[in-house]
């Protein structure tokens, strides 16, 4: 999963990778116990797994569409208090995630990645 959130959908060649990567837009908003690259986030959130044998499936993923009609209303810490909000309802606000916004559509969306 953090690979789709930081380079998009696996591509057949090189130059189409780099030509997904360019669409995404990525932007990593916030971390929250964690941070690096994808490879380091990857291998921080392997280690925590780990300290949880009985989870069986440690990952989980949602995404955060705004409305057309909120297009370029919402600032940067406005989108990160939502996210901090929705982390602190859904009872992982102790925990890892990542915030990455994409841009390649038509609407502003951002993915969690607890």
């Amino acid at each position: 999963m953090l690979h789709y959130l930081f380079e998009g959908r696996r591509q057949e060649s090189k130059e189409l990778q780099m030509q997904e990567l360019e669409k995404k837009q990525v932007e990593v908003i916030a971390y929250n116990q964690c941070f690096g690259t994808r490879l380091e986030l990857v291998r921080e959130m392997i280690e925590v797994a780990k300290l949880n044998p009985d989870q069986s499936k440690p990952v989980f993923h949602f995404s955060l569409s705004f409305a057309h009609s909120d297009a370029g209303k919402l600032g940067l810490q406005d989108k990160i208090d939502m996210v901090e909000k929705l982390a602190e309802k859904f009872d992982f606000k102790d925990h890892q995630y990542v915030v990455v916004a994409h841009k390649d559509t038509d609407h502003e969306h951002l993915h969690v990645r607890p």
